[in-house]
Formats: C-alpha cells, structure tokens, sequence
C-alpha cells in the first residue's frame, strides 16, 4: 500500500480508492407497431426492386421469390398481392421447362406485348408500371428473337417476309441488333435489304460512319434497299435530300452511292464495277464512277478519266456540276 506525507511530517498510508460501479446498459428503443419504421433501408421497397429486376430477366421464379419476402415482411402490402399475376404472365411469354412453347409462338407473343394487342389472359401483366412494362417487352423481344435466329439462322424470316432481326430496331435494342444483323449479312451478303437494317442498326448504335458505309453496300446490292426504312443516319438524309434537289429519276436511295462518292463523303469501291445486268441508270452510273476512280489510280491514263466523266454525263446530265469537280 503506498505511503505519502501528511500536513504534519508524518508518514501514513493511502489507500486506493473504490473501483467505480459499471455503467448501466442502455435501453433499447422500443419496437414501432408498422415493421416499415423498423427496416427503413431493408424495407419492402427491396423485394420490390428484386421483383422488377425478376421481370427484366423473364425470371418468374425470382418474383415468386420477391413476393414471398414482400408479404412475409409487410403481409397486408397491397401492390405485393399483383406480383403471382405478372409471374404467371412471364411464364406465358417465355414457356416453362415442363410447357415449352415453339420459337415463333414466342415471337409472336413478344411482339403482342410490344404492341399491346389481345394475345390472351397470359400476358395482361394487369397494374405493371408503363416503364417497367416496356422494359418486359424489350426483354422478351430480344429473348424471342435471339431463340428464333439460333434455329433458324440469323437470316430468318417471319410469316410476313419480313426479317426477324428488324425487330429488335422498333425496340431500339442497338447492340444486339448490330450483332445478329451482322451475322444475317454475312450469312446473306447480296441481300441488300439485310445490309440496309444493319445500316440502321448501326446508326441506332451511334457508329454512323460504319451506317455509311453499310447503307452506301446495300444500295448498290439493291436500288430500293432502303425503301419503306426511315434512316437516323445524318449522312444518309443529307445524300437522300440531295438526289431530290437535283430531281434525279428513279427512287432518291438509288443515286446515294453515287452522290456520297461525288460529294466527297465516301469513294466508291473497286467491286462496283461492272454494273450486273439489267441495271438501274443509277447502278450504271455508279458502275461508271467506280471505273473512273480506278483510272485515276493509274497514272497516265488521263484519255481514260475523260471517257468515264463523258459516259456519267451522258447517262445523267444533271450530274454536271458534280461531276465537274471530279
């Protein structure tokens, strides 16, 4: 024990002080009657977002899932009590593992969804959201379609004729449009119709100078390759305004690969020449530039360039004064 002088000069002992008592524990709060007080960032709102991402998968297990969590958290939530519906339309869309449905019946309700037609009680999804909605119909498109390509090829066609891929544009799905149109144009590369929707997909991509480029190919595979499309591309308007200022004949798409050439925008290139048989004026004339371009590779051969401009010009006199600068 130690020890420590007093006021008098004298040793004694000090003893050490009593330890100090714990502190009481803190009470817990009490408990609020509504559990969406209690789980303010574990509340319902999360099994909702796991829903809505369920539905963005075509995953109706995973919002039976959701659900189940939502009514065991909150049992009296009332948006909760749609979701079992929405799981059931899901399962509609896309079939079940015990009842597959066929690759077109799939596209076919898909594109009932997207265009809010009657395809029958499996696919009302009754109190969906509007952008959630769309977000379904987007998904089973892409879904729809990328089942039909892998069996039938990327170049498959619907009841109507129509391309199967060129839905995915109406639903602006970019990316996986660019993938599979490319895949149809390499399966088909004379089908100029093809190289015209991946012309679009591009464009829809942001990559309009590969749009360009594209849409310039399937003009020269088709005159009318972009007839009934309406291009995004800015290229591609200003060339099509550019055929109708200058009233050349037949339809404006058919002129684009030889104004884009003309103008500077982009050459021509060597397989273009010669035209096939049979050939629109425009798909000569083009023929006919193309020719010119390869002459001009070649030095000496200025009797040659002459020959060419004088066989445009008489094919298409309005050509003059671009042809002019050549």
């Amino acid at each position: 024990m130690p020890e420590q002088l007093n006021f008098f000069g004298q040793w004694e002992r000090v003893e050490d002080p009593p330890p100090a008592p714990e502190p009481p524990a803190p009470e817990l709060p009490p408990t609020p009657v509504d559990p969406r007080q209690t789980f303010l960032f574990d509340g319902p709102h999360r099994p909702r977002l796991e829903m809505e991402q369920a539905c963005e998968r075509l995953d109706a297990e995973g919002v039976r899932a959701a659900w189940r969590a939502a009514v065991a958290r909150v049992p009296d939530w009332e948006p909760a009590a749609l979701w079992p519906r929405w799981a059931e339309d899901l399962e509609y869309l896309v079939g079940t593992e015990t009842a597959p449905i066929p690759a077109r019946e799939q596209v076919t309700r898909a594109r009932a969804l997207r265009d809010r037609s009657s395809v029958g009680e499996g696919a009302s999804f009754e109190g969906m959201g509007e952008a959630l909605r769309a977000r379904v119909g987007v998904a089973a498109l892409e879904r729809a379609v990328a089942r039909l390509t892998e069996l039938e090829g990327p170049a498959a066609r619907l009841e109507d004729g129509s391309f199967a891929a060129a839905l995915l544009l109406g639903v602006r799905a970019a990316d996986h449009a660019v993938a599979t149109l490319a895949d149809a144009v390499r399966a088909a590369p004379s089908d100029g119709r093809l190289r015209a929707l991946h012309a679009e997909a591009l464009a829809l991509a942001g990559r309009h100078n590969e749009a360009l480029v594209a849409c310039r190919d399937a003009c020269l595979h088709d005159p009318l390759a972009l007839e009934g499309l309406e291009p995004s591309c800015p290229a591609v308007l200003d060339l099509l305004d550019a055929a109708t200022d200058l009233d050349l004949p037949e339809p404006a798409c058919a002129w684009l690969p030889v104004l884009a050439d003309l103008q500077g925008r982009l050459h021509l290139p060597a397989w273009a020449t010669p035209a096939p048989e049979e050939a629109s004026v425009a798909r000569v004339v083009a023929a006919q530039l193309a020719d010119y371009r390869l002459r001009r590779q070649r030095d000496g051969d200025e009797p040659g360039r002459i020959a060419a401009k004088r066989a445009i010009l008489r094919l298409e006199p309005r050509l003059k004064e671009l042809v002019r600068r050549l």
